[in-house]
């Protein structure tokens, strides 16, 4: 069967958004959905430890024995990951195997290649976004997660309609947006 594989890096949420994109790309294309993810500085979490769904986690001596592959991402991308998590498969991967530009990821959809790799840190362009979103209806925290979460909402008084946003400074500043500009967006 065919597969695309999330590759994933950086914090939780930089993990999430592209897996929702793979997500609905592997509703798209009857592709098998994977995951390769690593506990990192950013993210020490585990998926399967985290959440219930079940999504394959490909392991990395798994990863550089594929064939047929096409990765979708830039190679700074990939050159910046093997640098800082010392992670240096993808950089392997990316010498044998074409690294098509995030920018042409709706070619995705129509991609022949038995495995499709992305790499990136947020949602995909030219993906269907109802289904992208959907992965987040359908992404199941374990029981501990949930009970944390509604013992956190219950002490704080805070009801189930509140929707929690994290934003850190360096993530929007540095483009020249600033913190005020963000609150007054979310109003």
């Amino acid at each position: 069967m065919k597969t695309i594989i999330n590759y994933c890096s950086g914090g939780l949420g930089n993990r999430l958004k592209p897996m929702a994109s793979c997500y609905a790309i592997s509703q798209l294309t009857n592709r098998e959905l994977q995951m390769y993810w690593h506990p990192t500085t950013r993210c020490g979490g585990i998926f399967n430890k985290l959440f219930t769904n079940d999504i394959k986690n490909i392991e990395i001596d798994k990863l550089v024995e594929l064939n047929d592959v096409k990765i979708y991402s830039y190679q700074s991308y990939i050159d910046h990951d093997a640098n800082l998590n010392g992670n240096h498969q993808l950089k392997r991967l990316s010498e044998r195997f074409p690294v098509i530009p995030l920018s042409r990821s709706n070619e995705i959809l129509t991609d022949e290649a038995e495995t499709i790799i992305v790499y990136d840190n947020g949602f995909l362009n030219g993906i269907d976004s109802n289904i992208t979103t959907n992965f987040f209806g359908v992404l199941n925290p374990n029981d501990k997660i949930k009970s944390s979460v509604k013992e956190f909402c219950s002490q704080n008084l805070i009801n189930t309609g509140v929707i929690g946003v994290h934003a850190r400074g360096t993530d929007f500043e540095s483009s020249g947006v600033t913190a005020d500009h963000y609150l007054k967006m979310i109003k």
